[in-house]
């Protein structure tokens, strides 16, 4: 099931980064911050209670474009 992330997903977010990324890892602050930030849509993918993917896309407020900056 595809749904927006919270707060209550950092820990699962940082450790997907972590296992997925051998460099360019987000850290732990940069994935807190853009899980409250206005223009980022910040999704995440659960099965069976885990979280087992995301997406983060990050808008740009004077435009409707918008780039995937992490998956």
């Amino acid at each position: 099931m595809i749904r927006d992330a919270t707060l209550d997903d950092l820990d699962a977010v940082l450790r997907l980064e972590d296992t997925s990324f051998e460099t360019d890892r987000m850290s732990r602050s940069s994935l807190r911050r853009l899980l409250t930030t206005p223009t980022a849509v910040f999704l995440v993918d659960e099965s069976e209670g885990s979280v087992t993917g995301y997406l983060l896309l990050l808008r740009r407020s004077s435009s409707g474009r918008a780039r995937i900056y992490s998956v």
